[in-house]
């Protein structure tokens, strides 16, 4: 075959493995595929701008990188006078990278028991307990035995839990060394029945 110059071209190869592209694995297998690179571009007096960069990087940097390389040859397929040169690529199929498989995560599960309430023992001063309520008639006998402070962990409060002799539920508490008002009969008698 001949063009209106005179020039020779090849015979067209209806191969169809020129279909494929250039891989970079097989850039960086086969070192004849960067010089045909190198001297294609050395050579290489057209206007495309893919090769024109790479050309001018060439130049500057007397190197190109695997994927420049790569593009340069995927280019010279087209090219029917280089394509005479290369070797034909080599279809390589898709395999996807298979997946890291991690071994699996031990979890020690640990059960961590963590109490509602906390019983500290403590020691309240003051022998009676008089509630600081108006209506409040009595002052109780503190039964220092019982009685402990209590830490509730979830909440980080401590509160005192006071006992008294006669079990009588009191709130807003006042201790003191003497009865404030008159001493309850029944924290009396549980006291002098215990001993």
């Amino acid at each position: 075959m001949s063009d209106a110059d005179g020039a020779d071209w090849p015979p067209v190869e209806s191969d169809a493995a020129w279909d494929y592209r250039y891989t970079d694995r097989q850039v960086r297998e086969d070192p004849t595929l960067t010089e045909l690179a190198y001297d294609y571009l050395r050579s290489y007096g057209g206007d495309y701008e893919y090769l024109v960069d790479c050309k001018e990087a060439l130049h500057f940097r007397q190197d190109l990188t695997t994927a420049q390389i790569r593009g340069v040859l995927n280019c010279m397929r087209h090219d029917v006078h280089a394509r005479a040169a290369m070797p034909k690529p080599i279809f390589e199929p898709f395999q996807p990278r298979p997946r890291r498989q991690h071994p699996p995560k031990l979890q020690v599960v640990r059960e961590v028991y963590r109490p509602n309430v906390i019983e500290l023992k403590a020691h309240f001063k003051g022998t009676y307990v008089t509630s600081t309520h108006r209506q409040a008639k009595k002052s109780h006998l503190l039964d220092h035995e019982r009685s402990a402070l209590l830490y509730y962990p979830h909440i980080a409060r401590f509160m005192p839990d006071v006992k008294l002799y006669c079990s009588a539920a009191v709130s807003l508490k006042l201790f003191s060394d003497y009865a404030l008002l008159e001493p309850c009969a029944r924290c009396l008698e549980e006291k002098e029945h215990r001993g």
